[in-house]
């Protein structure tokens, strides 16, 4: 297959993946991708295939920036969670120390 619709299945892959919010997709579809670019190295590039390669990059930091506003709210979530959990244990002691007495 020709490097360029390779490359733009595989951002497009990526594409979707990410909007589809499958970050375990989005993982395989990135190892796909270094191991393409990887073997890409040292071959000649056309100019079509440069405008492709970059636009696959400008995609991918978007998705790179997309993951770290997913993963810096499930990181809120989960420590709104935490503290939730200790109130709601710290009250569960108080009501068993009330009843007690």
């Amino acid at each position: 297959m020709n490097p360029v619709n390779t490359l733009q299945g595989l951002g497009l892959a990526l594409k979707k993946a990410a909007s589809e919010g499958d970050w375990i997709e989005v993982e395989r579809v990135d190892a796909r991708l270094a191991e393409f670019l990887t073997q890409l190295k040292g071959t000649g590039q056309n100019a079509a295939l440069r405008q492709t390669l970059e636009a696959v990059r400008q995609l991918h930091q978007k998705v790179l920036d997309c993951a770290q506003v997913e993963s810096d709210l499930l990181e809120q979530k989960m420590a709104l969670t935490r503290r939730n959990r200790e109130g709601a244990s710290a009250y569960a002691s108080f009501m068993d120390v009330e009843e007690l007495g």
